[in-house]
């Protein structure tokens, strides 16, 4: 072998091995790549890496209060953006187990975008989640008694429920 072949050989040796793992990706990681979803959804994810982001976009076609939150036992982070990518709200902890809850009113039908990811995501911490998007008439029941006005459970007057 020659003296220059054998240093390609050695050269891409290394390099292959210096790569890092390629891993796949369930939601796109920025407003582009941003995975469409519904009000009324439940949507699965995953934080494969340390800093991963995952993005969704939505449309609201009827102004009012929407609830966005994740179930699961990821300590999420979620914040809430508009459709020119300014950033309305955000929340961490604020729901069941550590996961965000965003309560947010609507005034303007559109376009606008959910970001996930791990609170503290300098800690090398991955997991999933659930994503629920609820809005006027669109609930997601995944609770005995839902966790925003549209999937509450209904009461007949006085007297005890259990839950």
């Amino acid at each position: 072998m020659s003296t220059i072949k054998r240093w390609i050989w050695v050269s891409l040796g290394f390099l292959l091995f210096l790569t890092p793992p390629v891993y796949a990706d369930d939601h796109g990681n920025s407003f582009s790549t941003a995975t469409q979803v519904s009000i009324g959804s439940i949507t699965q994810g995953n934080i494969e890496t340390p800093g991963d982001l995952d993005y969704f976009k939505f449309t609201i076609t009827q102004p009012g209060t929407y609830v966005f939150y994740t179930r699961g036992t990821t300590y999420t982070l979620g914040r809430l953006y508009d459709s020119t990518y300014s950033q309305l709200n955000s929340n961490y902890g604020g729901g069941e187990a550590d996961n965000f809850r965003i309560v947010y009113d609507f005034l303007y039908a559109g376009t606008y975008y959910i970001e996930v990811s791990i609170y503290q995501a300098s800690v090398s911490k991955t997991g999933s989640y659930a994503l629920h998007i609820e809005g006027p008439g669109h609930p997601t029941v995944s609770d005995d008694h839902g966790f925003s006005p549209w999937s509450a459970t209904v009461i007949g007057g006085p007297g005890s429920y259990p839950g």
